[in-house]
């Protein structure tokens, strides 16, 4: 029987071991650069300019982000109700939002991206539903971003959605249908009021 003798490897060899995967992993990561989609979930994808900023910076950014995200989500179940039941939303959930707490299973979305110079302004925020939604935009713009350093500049292509509430494709239809109802059903009360 041949004895089977374990060495440890040496340093030279684990920090080639380590170079090898990471430049396997950069050419994954470029595979699925070159094969991005026109669009995600119907949004167009935008091609801007992005410039990293450094983990400092975007930890400030995100400190700022919590008070400016509970006014956004106070301010869309004050003025965007409808829309909101129409998605499907509760009274409850709508009821939590006007205390500043996102709904179960949503996120306020940054479209621009903070660490690419994104601002904390209610014009770059959308409410988004985090599955598959939110979710599937950052796997295309982080992909993207994700390796670039503090400073560093260059055009990326990311999902840039309008609105303030994101609608997803499917259920825009059925949500327009909803929010016409709405609105004749407020006529024909109004109608009602004023013949009293």
């Amino acid at each position: 029987m041949t004895d089977l003798i374990l060495r440890k490897p040496t340093k030279a060899e684990k920090e080639a071991r380590r170079a090898e995967r990471a430049a396997q992993q950069e050419i994954e990561r470029q595979k699925r650069i070159a094969a991005l989609p026109d669009s995600v979930h119907g949004i167009p994808m935008v091609e801007m300019e992005y410039t990293a900023a450094g983990t400092k910076k975007i930890k400030e950014m995100r400190r700022s982000f919590t008070p400016q995200r509970k006014a956004f989500l106070k301010h869309l179940a004050q003025t965007q109700a409808p829309v909101l039941k129409a998605l499907g939303m509760s009274d409850n959930m709508i009821a939590g939002m006007a205390k500043g707490c996102a709904p179960n299973g949503y996120n306020v979305h940054h479209k621009h991206p903070l660490g690419g110079g994104g601002k904390n302004e209610f014009s770059n925020f959308i409410l988004i539903k985090n599955d598959p939604y939110h979710t599937d935009f950052h796997k295309v713009s982080d992909v993207q971003i994700g390796k670039m350093q503090p400073g560093e500049t260059k055009t990326v292509k990311i999902p840039y959605p309008e609105g303030s509430i994101f609608i997803p494709p499917a259920d825009r239809e059925r949500v327009k249908a909803a929010l016409n109802q709405n609105a004749a059903a407020a006529a024909v009360l109004q109608k009602m009021q004023k013949a009293r």
